[in-house]
Parts: structure tokens; C-alpha cells; sequence
């Protein structure tokens, strides 16, 4: 999805990734960024009618409400697997199953328009599956890693 970004009178066109994956990949123009979110920040904008979605500011409230049950346990089920955010091949898988992991550590190399992307843990965990191997396709949010519970 589109966000078009105005700072100091200038407006960027920014290409946003898949939400629910972490890194959130992001693109202006020919540079890519990783983007680590906090969960409960994440809030999609509506779109306008040219298909381009505004950039929303980060609104605080005196008291932070806590998240709905409903949004609690998609955030939940979100973290136990990790997603691919773009199609492309897999290049190399750097964890097994029942190894321990911590926030941000490498997990799998992902091979997209001919850049290599790290995939990095999202949170601290156990893998409980490997979904992709070593020269496997994979499509925009094919499961790659699994979290135990």
C-alpha cells in the first residue's frame, strides 16, 4: 500500500509492505527500509479515492486503552508465525526447530528482485517448525517460521 508523506512542504510517495510482518518493509523511491513497529501501533489507514493511503499521526491518549480481546488474540496468532513479506526464493535458513531464538535474530535469507533480505525473529521464542528450505519459492505471506506457544 501507498502513503504519501509531507515533510517540510515535500511529498514522498512511500511503498509499505505487509503489516503483520516484522520488519515492516518500506520503500522510497530505489531505497528499502526495515521498520520495527511496536504491535500495538500498527493501525491501517483508509484508503482515498485514488487507491493511495494518507499518513495517519500517531494520536496519544492520556490513558492507553488496552487492546480489544479479538485484537489480542490476532496479535497473538500473528507472532507465532513468521511470514514471507515478498515472493522470492530462500536462500538460507538459519535456524532449526527447538532452537531458541531472541528479538531480532536472523532466521532466513529471502532472495527478492535480486537483493538479499534478511528475515529477522520478531519477537524472543522457540521455533517450533520450519516451513521453507534452502532454494524454495515462497509468495507474498507464505508461513516461513513457527513460534511454539
Amino acid at each position: 500500500m501507498n502513503y504519501i508523506v509531507k515533510i517540510d512542504n515535500q511529498s514522498y510517495t512511500v511503498e509499505i509492505g505487509d503489516l503483520s510482518a516484522r520488519p515492516i518493509i518500506a520503500a522510497i523511491g530505489d531505497e528499502r527500509f526495515e521498520v520495527w513497529p511496536e504491535l500495538e501501533s500498527v493501525r491501517p489507514a483508509a484508503a482515498t479515492p485514488n487507491g493511495t493511503h494518507p499518513a495517519v499521526p500517531h494520536q496519544t491518549s492520556a490513558a492507553p486503552q488496552p487492546p480489544s480481546s479479538d485484537l489480542a488474540a490476532t496479535a497473538v496468532a500473528r507472532a507465532k508465525a513468521v511470514r514471507a513479506p515478498i515472493p522470492g526464493t530462500i536462500i538460507e535458513v538459519l535456524v532449526q526447530v527447538g532452537q531458541s531464538v531472541t528479538v531480532r535474530q536472523p532466521l532466513c535469507v529471502l532472495e527478492a528482485m535480486k537483493m538479499n533480505n534478511t528475515i529477522y525473529a520478531p519477537h524472543a521464542g522457540v521455533i517450533a517448525n520450519v516451513a521453507v528450505a534452502v532454494g524454495q519459492h515462497v509468495k507474498h505471506s507464505d508461513i516461513m517460521i513457527e513460534f511454539a506457544d
